[in-house]
């Protein structure tokens, strides 16, 4: 019987459970690789708003990275974390503003 906390087990002092409601949704998200503007769009808030979230998530759950959420999320979560990673929009790919060999010159 261990007293530390091991990521994808459930104990009584489980650090998700410190997690506001708002947090816990920031999380699921961020887990789900959305990013901070796109979190704060489907949630309504502002980019500060969701910034201040993810900040307390990753402090309450005291990781450094985003990266890590998805070890704490819950078992009964995950199902809703792979859900919102397929929701996400496409990765948009980004336009060279210089022009390269493979781009035609426009006349």
């Amino acid at each position: 019987m261990g007293s530390a906390y091991e990521p994808g087990r459930s104990t009584d002092r489980e650090p998700w459970r410190e997690l506001s409601e708002a947090e816990r949704t920031v999380a699921i998200l961020a887990a789900a690789g959305w990013t901070n503007s796109a979190i704060a769009i489907r949630r309504g808030t502002s980019v500060r708003t969701t910034e201040a979230q993810l900040a307390a998530v990753l402090r309450k759950l005291v990781i450094g990275s985003r990266r890590d959420i998805a070890g704490f999320v819950p078992e009964h979560l995950v199902a809703q974390v792979r859900q919102e990673a397929a929701r996400r929009a496409p990765h948009r790919r980004r336009r060279l503003h210089r022009r390269g060999q493979d781009q035609p010159v426009r006349q």
